[in-house]
C-alpha cells in the first residue's frame, strides 16, 4: 500500500482516502483522536502532516501507513509498517523559568518511570529528568516475583507483559559437576499460586513508558546540582547541565545506586561487596529446551544461573569473588565473554551454551554493591520534600532477586502517601503544604525501610554464604545446609508482600 499522509481535520475513522503524494487510495488508514485547525494543512502536500498537539494515537485497519512527520516544535516522525500500531511520543521542553512542578523524578529508569505512572494513575503530574537521549537500552532481564506483578497490576500494565514471557514453575540447585542439591515446584509453598516471570528490561521500560503522557520525559537533562532555600515550604531547584532550572515541591531521585540525589542528601556510596557478576540474554533462534524454572549452579567461590526469559531466549549470570587479580572494569563484550568461559571451564553443557549463544551487546559485567541504611546513623533521606525510590534508596545484591521488585513496591507506596498529602488542593497554604509533604515522605521512609533494610541483609548473608570458597565448608554447605534452606517457602517467601492499591484520583 502506499505511503499515506492526510490533510483534512479529522474525528473519526476513514473509510477511504487518497494519499495527496501517489494518488493511490488508502483504505481506512488511521483513526486521530484531535481535530486541527486548517493552517497546519499545507504540509500533506510535502508528505509531512503538521499537527499541533503532541501525541497522536494511529490505528492501522486495512491500510498500510508509513513516515506520517509531524512537524511542530520538533515532534517526532511517526510511521506503520506491516500492519503493527506505534506511537512515538515527542520529548518534553523545559518548562518555563517561573513554573513550579508538583513532583519532579531524576532518572528515567524502572524506579522512576513506575513512579511517574502511579503518580499519573492518581492525577499527579510528574515530570521525569532523563540524562541520556532516550530510554535506556542496557541490561538483560529481571526476575520478577509475586510482588512485583502485583505491583504491575496495580500500575495497570501486567497483563500487557504476561503473555510475552514464560511462567517460572520452580527451582533447582546443581553442583558443578552436575548433581542435584535440591530441587522444588512453586507450588511447594502454600499461599499460592506464585507468578514468576524474567522480563526483558526493555520491554518492561517501554511498557512503563508507553502508559505515560507523551511530556513526561525530559531527556538530555543531567543533574548539575540540587538547591533547597532556608525556607523550606519554597520549591527545590534542581539546576541541570544545560543551565535551565526546574522549581518543584517534591524530588524523587531514581537514579541509581551512584544516585546524585542520594548524594546531595548526604548519603554513603554503596560498598562493594565482594562479587562481581556477568549476565548476559541468549538468543536461540530454533528455540531452546530448557525448563520453566530457575537453575542455580554452585562451586567453588563461583555461582551460575539460568532463567528461561521467552522460547528463544535464556537470562543467565556468573557470580565470582572479586580478587586483587580480577580485573575491576572490563566492557569489551569479547572479553567479559572470555572471562565466562574460563570461569564455566569443566561446568555443565547448559551454561556454556547459554554464553556462547549470547550477542555482543547482552553481555553486562557489574561488581555488586549495596548500602544498609539504618536510622539515626545513616542520613535521612525523607528530607524538606526530597526522597529516594529503588536503587538510589536500597542498592542491594541481586541474590534474592528482589531489586526491582521492590522498586516496583516502592511507587506505589510512595504515591499512596504523596496523593493524601496532596488532597488539599491547589489554594492550600504553602506552609501547609510543605509539612504535609514532609510527614508524607517521612512516612513513606519509615515503611519502606522495615522491608527493604531486612531484604538488603539477607540477600548479603545469602549471597555470602553460596560465595564460600573452602572445600570443607562448601561439602558441608552442599550436603547438609543447601538441602535445608533451598525450598520454596524460603525463596518465595520475601514475595508475599502486597504494595496495596493506588488511592482514587485527586479531583
Amino acid at each position: 500500500m502506499a505511503v499515506c499522509s492526510f490533510y483534512s481535520a479529522m474525528t473519526s475513522p476513514i473509510s477511504a482516502y487518497t494519499c495527496p503524494i501517489t494518488r493511490q487510495q488508502c483504505v481506512a488508514p488511521m483513526t486521530v483522536c484531535r481535530s486541527f485547525p486548517a493552517s497546519h494543512r499545507n504540509g500533506a502536500d510535502h508528505g509531512s502532516l503538521f499537527l499541533p498537539f503532541r501525541n497522536v494515537s494511529v490505528n492501522r485497519r486495512r491500510g498500510l501507513c508509513r513516515n506520517v512527520k509531524v512537524g511542530i516544535g520538533g515532534r517526532k516522525v511517526m510511521s506503520m509498517v506491516g500492519g503493527a500500531q506505534l506511537e512515538e511520543k515527542s520529548k518534553h521542553s523545559a518548562p518555563r523559568e517561573n513554573d513550579v512542578q508538583t513532583v519532579v523524578v531524576v532518572g528515567a529508569g524502572l524506579a522512576g518511570l513506575a513512579t511517574a505512572l502511579a503518580l499519573h494513575r492518581v492525577g499527579v503530574k510528574a515530570l521525569v529528568l532523563e540524562q541520556s537521549g532516550n530510554l535506556r537500552a542496557e541490561g538483560t532481564s529481571l526476575t520478577l516475583f509475586p510482588n512485583a506483578w502485583r505491583a504491575l497490576d496495580t500500575l495497570g500494565i501486567a497483563d500487557e507483559l504476561r503473555g510475552s514471557f514464560t511462567n517460572i514453575t520452580g527451582g533447582r540447585m546443581r553442583s558443578n559437576d552436575g548433581k542435584v542439591i535440591k530441587e522444588f515446584e512453586n507450588s511447594d509453598c502454600p499461599g499460592g499460586p506464585y507468578e514468576v516471570r524474567a522480563v526483558e528490561r526493555q520491554a518492561l521500560l517501554k511498557a512503563l513508558n508507553q502508559a505515560l503522557p507523551s511530556d513526561t520525559i525530559m531527556f538530555n537533562s543531567r543533574v548539575k546540582s540540587i538547591r533547597k532555600p532556608r525556607d523550606m515550604q519554597s520549591p527545590t531547584e534542581v539546576e541541570l547541565e544545560n543551565g535551565n532550572v526546574i522549581k518543584t515541591k517534591v524530588l524523587v531521585g531514581c537514579d541509581g545506586a551512584r544516585s546524585v540525589v542520594a548524594q546531595w542528601m548526604g548519603l554513603s556510596e554503596p560498598r562493594a561487596v565482594g562479587q562481581t557478576a556477568i549476565r548476559g540474554l541468549a538468543e536461540f533462534n530454533s528455540g531452546h529446551q530448557f525448563q520453566s524454572r530457575v537453575e542455580q549452579i554452585i562451586g567453588q567461590g563461583v555461582r551460575a544461573g539460568l532463567v528461561p526469559v521467552t522460547q528463544y531466549k535464556v537470562y543467565w549470570f556468573i557470580l565470582f569473588n572479586t580478587t586483587a587479580s580480577v580485573p575491576s572494569r572490563i566492557t569489551d563484550p569479547n572479553k567479559i565473554k572470555e572471562e565466562a568461559l574460563r570461569y564455566m571451564e569443566g561446568w555443565p553443557s547448559d551454561i556454556l551454551e547459554c554464553i556462547c549463544n549470547t550477542p555482543p551487546e547482552s553481555f553486562n559485567r557489574s561488581n555488586l554493591r549495596d548500602r544498609w541504611s539504618i536510622p539515626l546513623v545513616t542520613a535521612q533521606e525523607a528530607s524538606n520534600g526530597i526522597t529516594l525510590a529503588g536503587d538510589a534508596a536500597h542498592p542491594m545484591t541481586p541474590n534474592l532477586g528482589q531489586g526491582g521488585c521492590t522498586s516496583l513496591e516502592d511507587s506505589v507506596v510512595l504515591t499512596r502517601k504523596l496523593c493524601d498529602a496532596l488532597r488539599g488542593g491547589k489554594d492550600e497554604d504553602p506552609s501547609v503544604l510543605s509539612r504535609k509533604i514532609a510527614t508524607a515522605l517521612r512516612d513513606y521512609e519509615n515503611e519502606r525501610w522495615a522491608r527493604t533494610f531486612r531484604l538488603t541483609v539477607k540477600s548479603f548473608v545469602f549471597g555470602s554464604a553460596l560465595a564460600w570458597d573452602s572445600s570443607v565448608i562448601c561439602f558441608v554447605r552442599d550436603n547438609f545446609a543447601l538441602p535445608i534452606i533451598f525450598r520454596a517457602s524460603v525463596v518465595l517467601g520475601s514475595s508475599k508482600f502486597d504494595c496495596g492499591a493506588l488511592p482514587p484520583p485527586l479531583d
